[in-house]
C-alpha cells in the first residue's frame, strides 16, 4: 500500500510539472500575441488554425496538436525549439 501512495505522489508531481510547462507555453504565446498587437482571431488567421485552437493554447488546455502549436509559433517567424528554449 505504501508503494501505491509513493507512485501516486510521483504522478501528481509529474502532473504539476506538466501543468507548469503548459502554463508557461500559454503565457509565452499570449505575450507574443500582445507584443504583435494581434487578437486571438488575427493570430488564428495568420497561423491558419481555428481561433478556438489559439484559445486552447492560451488557456493552458491540452486539447491541441503539436502541429497546430508549430503553426502558431511559425506565424511569429519562430520555430518550436525557440519556444522551448525561451520557456525553460
Amino acid at each position: 500500500m505504501a508503494m501505491k501512495k509513493q507512485k501516486d505522489k510521483g504522478s501528481n508531481q509529474e502532473n504539476d510539472e506538466e501543468f507548469q510547462q503548459i502554463s508557461q507555453i500559454a503565457l509565452y504565446i499570449r505575450e507574443l500575441r500582445f507584443c504583435y498587437g494581434l487578437t486571438q482571431k488575427d493570430l488564428a488567421e495568420n497561423a491558419q488554425v481555428h481561433y478556438r485552437t489559439v484559445q486552447r493554447i492560451e488557456n493552458g488546455e491540452d486539447n491541441y496538436t503539436i502541429k497546430n502549436l508549430i503553426k502558431v509559433i511559425s506565424s511569429f517567424d519562430l520555430d518550436l525549439s525557440s519556444l522551448f528554449s525561451d520557456v525553460s
